[in-house]
């Protein structure tokens, strides 16, 4: 009788066990209803050849403004930010309607040493070999921005809706980075990519 009870209890441990691992080890995801960048194929043209938007371009003033993103992984996500990075917003009519950034993929900044380090590698951002990521808006239509974003050494066109105001463009969505390249498999391949611009 004795051993039965203690079968039971080691099949109830075991059980326990395995939904604690699944929900410790499961990649968590951003939220199913998350606005969603849409991405188009790539793109022919280099990306610097594409002078955006004709009119007047204001640098962005990065000590008011972010750049940061939440990667997501087993059990748990990580916030982010990059400290190295500038671009141009693009006026027309004295309104915002684009802009135009470079971030340097070594200036990665989540507040943890080893995670920053693991993010440089070639599991992810692989900043050894491509030192920037760039985009460059293209189209304002309808609150959505438009433009070409080189990511991984590939350039591909994204469009994913924004919020402007007098002095500031911001926005909040998801990308799929595997549509620029493999990554590491231990993070999910979605990653939230939040900013606010400022003149």
């Amino acid at each position: 009788m004795q051993s039965k009870k203690g079968q039971v209890y080691l099949i109830l441990f075991i059980l326990v066990l395995a939904i604690a691992i699944f929900f410790i080890f499961r990649l968590t995801a951003p939220e199913e209803d998350a606005e969603r960048a849409s991405i188009s194929g790539e793109i022919i043209r280099n990306i610097d050849e594409n002078l955006g938007f004709d009119g007047v371009r204001d640098p962005i003033s990065t000590s008011l403004s972010h750049m940061s993103f939440e990667g997501f992984g087993p059990g748990k996500s990580h916030l982010g930010k990059f400290d190295d990075w500038s671009g141009d917003l693009f006026i027309e009519d004295f309104k915002i309607i684009g802009f135009e950034g470079t971030i340097q993929t070594d200036s990665v900044n989540t507040g943890i040493g080893g995670l920053d380090t693991h993010l440089m590698s070639e599991d992810f951002f692989n900043a050894d070999i491509y030192s920037t990521i760039k985009f460059i808006s293209t189209n304002l239509d309808s609150g959505k921005l438009t433009g070409d974003l080189t990511f991984l050494g590939i350039t591909k066109e994204i469009s994913f809706p924004v919020i402007i105001t007098g002095d500031s463009l911001s926005a909040d969505f998801v990308l799929d980075t595997s549509q620029f390249g493999e990554m590491s498999s231990k993070a999910n391949k979605e990653v939230r990519i939040f900013f606010e611009l400022f003149k």
